[in-house]
């Protein structure tokens, strides 16, 4: 694969010149722009090669940072060193596709799941499965583990979302109410909520021990393909096939910020998290590009010319303060 240069381009307003004196006011405002972007990452850090196939997912491996696992269509996950970009280890015995990788806290136990509707959970130390499950009859798109790696909420093309106890290997809560394929399922915090974004343009918000749905989002929406939950436990940030990313206020249900510029109305799963400190909004795009947005404002941070076709994934990691990207080139980012 022919190696490329990142380019980045900023807001208007972050590249404009100041011409003749400046006064107060347009000083504190540069100050204040400099200070935004200073944390945005967008100077490309590694590059990691390997895999032969699309690279749908990513996740940091626990809290540090220090390594990152990534899932392809050549059915493996592969574990790299962000400090060297040297790939530690390959985890092979998934037989389709991988859609979702997740992590606990601890970075002892990693989560995948694959196209055949296979769900395998890993020792991340050695790379060996000590799990298998299949209570998904399709593909699962989209796995989360808490934190504390005792439960992990799975969702997927039967249109069901189910929470399961690792240490039993058993489904505790099937949860139905989405008419669509489940795109995104992500626990809160402290693992009492569980929020799923699914085809049918609907965000549920569950409660994870009842499995009651407590609330469901379905205002004007194209087909959800993935969801956040902000630290504080009050926001939500969906992406859907409209083009849009938008910042939800979980208390009202109410969409408060909407972030545009990126491309997501095909049938991919392009995805978006919170970035530093949460104040900046990251997506993934179909036109190759990785982009961040301040979000109170939504203005346009940066737009890097991150890969050659589709982006799938960002993470952001406040730990090691970096950002990662993965796409259907096969090429997996990233980014300081």
């Amino acid at each position: 694969m022919a190696k490329t240069t990142a380019k980045t381009t900023t807001s208007k307003a972050n590249n404009a010149g100041i011409k003749g004196k400046q006064t107060r006011t347009s000083r504190l405002s540069l100050l204040s722009d400099y200070s935004c972007c200073r944390v945005a990452p967008h100077k490309r850090h590694r590059k990691y090669t390997g895999h032969t196939l699309d690279v749908k997912t990513l996740s940091f491996v626990g809290t540090s940072g220090q390594f990152l696992a990534t899932g392809s269509s050549d059915m493996s996950i592969r574990i790299w060193d962000t400090e060297s970009g040297e790939c530690k280890s390959v985890l092979g015995g998934h037989v389709s596709k991988i859609w979702a990788i997740s992590s606990d806290d601890s970075g002892a136990k990693l989560l995948s799941g694959s196209a055949n509707g296979t769900v395998k959970i890993w020792n991340a130390k050695d790379g060996k499965c000590f799990d298998s499950h299949n209570f998904h009859r399709r593909a699962v798109y989209s796995v989360d583990l808490k934190r504390s790696g005792s439960h992990y909420a799975s969702g997927g093309f039967d249109a069901k979302v189910r929470i399961v106890d690792v240490s039993s290997s058993k489904v505790v809560s099937e949860l139905s109410r989405h008419t669509g394929l489940v795109s995104s399922v992500v626990f809160n915090k402290r693992g009492g909520l569980v929020v799923s974004g699914s085809r049918d343009c609907s965000i549920c918000l569950w409660d994870s021990t009842s499995g009651s749905c407590i609330r469901s989002i379905n205002k004007n929406l194209g087909e959800i393909t993935s969801v956040d939950i902000s630290q504080n436990e009050l926001y939500i940030l969906s992406s859907s096939k409209d083009n849009c990313v938008r910042l939800w206020d979980i208390r009202m249900g109410k969409c408060v910020k909407k972030y545009t510029g990126s491309q997501n109305t095909w049938k991919n799963f392009v995805k978006s998290c919170f970035g530093p400190e949460e104040s900046v909004i990251v997506s993934g795009s179909e036109d190759g590009n990785v982009l961040l947005w301040d979000r109170h404002t939504a203005d346009l941070l940066h737009k890097i010319n991150a890969h050659h076709d589709i982006v799938y994934t960002v993470k952001w990691n406040p730990a090691c303060e970096l950002l990662a990207s993965c796409a259907h080139d096969g090429s997996v980012r990233t980014w300081c």
